[in-house]
């Protein structure tokens, strides 16, 4: 059997017909059917001309009429009904509720940033170490130990002048 004859082609292109006249039919049944029958026509006239059984073709149309009203019209009608208000977006207008929930956002956003037990870090990592606490040292970066390194130039010409009797000379 050929895809452009196959019951979700077919449904496909009667839908996709039914959409665009919409607006126009959602409000009749009877209109409704009389586009179906429409949409129908060219799937029709291409049935015949492909010289295929015409007993799959009549049971395709009788399940079309009798499945896609039921099952598009309630939905078209609702989305219709919705596309005619703008779909509820303003919703009447209501600006002080509005302006009022923008500035409960503004608050409540402002106090977990000014809160100092919601800890927030500079990189937004979770991981990293907190901050330390005010009042205390910061925190220095563990080193190796002191008398585990090696001395530096400076160091060594410092520790020379202090004690001239450890330099062996």
């Amino acid at each position: 059997m050929l895809d452009e004859f196959s019951a979700q082609q077919v449904t496909i292109d009667v839908l996709k017909h039914l959409e665009r006249r919409r607006p126009a039919i959602v409000a009749d049944e009877a209109l409704v059917k009389a586009e179906i029958e429409n949409a129908l026509e060219p799937v029709r006239a291409a049935y015949r001309e492909s010289e295929l059984p015409q007993p799959y073709l009549d049971a395709l149309v009788e399940e079309l009429l009798a499945t896609i009203p039921a099952r598009w019209l309630p939905a078209a009608q609702r989305f219709t009904s919705l596309e005619r208000r703008d779909f509820a977006l303003w919703r009447g207008g209501d600006v002080v509720a509005r302006v009022t929930y923008v500035f409960i956002g503004l608050l409540i956003g402002g106090l977990c940033v000014a809160l100092p037990f919601i800890p927030i870090w500079e990189n937004g990592s979770p991981s990293s170490s907190p901050p330390p606490p005010s009042g205390s040292p910061p925190r220095r970066s563990p080193s190796k130990n002191a008398a585990t390194r090696a001395p530096s130039a400076r160091s060594r010409a410092r520790s020379a002048r202090r004690n001239p009797s450890s330099t062996g000379i």
